[in-house]
């Protein structure tokens, strides 16, 4: 089971990656790295980690909450454990959307990028 769950994420993770270069400096001697570009490194990571992973990671536990709810048989204490699981993937992801927003609406006006 978990060997399949690897295999997936493999699958929505590898488009990702085929984008080898973070930042558009430092390949020759007369073109070094800046601080604007360490901002645009740390810009690309945060953008890669919340909506390449963030994004598919937050849509499996969606389904994984809605499995859980279908195959309660009735249960209340699994249905309330699905309910539990969609809302902390909602919310969770909310959160570091909004904070994603935050942080680049700062970045935007100090750096006016």
């Amino acid at each position: 089971m978990k060997k399949g769950i690897y295999v997936v994420l493999l699958a929505l993770l590898t488009p990702s990656f085929v984008r080898a270069q973070l930042v558009n400096c430092g390949n020759r001697p007369d073109d070094p790295c800046t601080y604007s570009d360490f901002i645009e490194l740390i810009k690309t990571v945060v953008r890669f980690a919340l909506f390449n992973i963030g994004v598919p990671l937050v849509v499996g536990m969606i389904i994984w909450g809605g499995v859980t709810m279908m195959i309660s048989g009735g249960d209340k204490g699994k249905v309330a454990e699905g309910r539990k699981i969609i809302q902390s993937a909602v919310v969770g992801f909310a959160i570091a959307l909004g904070a994603w927003l935050i942080i680049e609406t700062i970045r935007r006006i100090a750096f006016g990028q």
